[in-house]
């Protein structure tokens, strides 16, 4: 690379880099949670399952021109309410995760789910409401008894936890000298997930469910800037 920027020759530069399309892939398919079930290719069954991560993250949209048309993934939050538009096109069905909805509070373009034509079933689970939904467009909203604060799962990353002086606490009581020297620069981009396999981490699968528990019942004092 030359010293303006620019490359000797194109000849034997790859413009196809494909780090940048990971960072696409995880765009479409955590935080707009676009994917399909790969028992049924080409996305004749659509799986519809966004990664909310409170405040730092409250706006997302995107969308897929598969083979039968249109898919569309799109929510936004507030500290009162999670509004989840999606799209699913003709002689597809797709499986839609509502992140911590209960069915009493889901309503679908200001209807009850039991109204609304072409949701096939719907089901409560412990991360949230479970639907199976035919083709169409639906708009659903629900109460955001969360609010903004942040969300930690077992995908957070250890770098996460060291951005707050209230989670590196935490992070610390149940693996002492896990931000020490050398070892923390081996393992601040694992998931607190891949660091329970990790012996050195000091972390196992129960100090890791115990940890988020407690992360998550932090008493947050944050501003929304708007």
């Amino acid at each position: 690379m030359k010293q303006d920027g620019t490359f000797w020759s194109d000849e034997m530069n790859s413009f196809n880099h494909y780090a940048y399309g990971a960072i696409g892939n995880w765009m479409y398919k955590v935080i707009a949670g676009l994917d399909m079930n790969e028992a049924f290719p080409a996305y004749k069954k659509i799986r519809i399952a966004p990664k909310f991560a409170g405040i730092q993250l409250t706006y997302a949209k995107a969308s897929y021109e598969s083979m039968y048309g249109r898919i569309r993934s799109s929510w936004r939050m507030t500290e009162e309410e999670i509004e989840m538009e999606v799209e699913i096109p003709a002689n597809t069905t797709a499986e839609i995760m509502l992140p911590y909805a209960h069915l009493n509070d889901v309503s679908e373009s200001g209807k009850p789910l039991v109204s609304t034509a072409g949701i096939h079933s719907s089901n409560e689970t412990n991360d949230g409401v479970i639907l199976t939904v035919g083709s169409g467009t639906y708009r659903f909203n629900y109460v955001n008894k969360h609010g903004l604060r942040p969300i930690f799962t077992e995908e957070s990353r250890l770098m996460d936890l060291l951005e707050h002086e209230e989670t590196l606490k935490l992070l610390t009581k149940y693996a002492p000298g896990i931000t020490n020297p050398p070892g923390i620069f081996e393992m601040k981009t694992k998931s607190l997930q891949e660091l329970a396999d990790l012996p050195g981490s000091k972390l196992s699968t129960d100090k890791v469910n115990a940890l988020l528990e407690e992360l998550n019942n932090i008493e947050w004092n944050l501003v929304l800037v708007k």
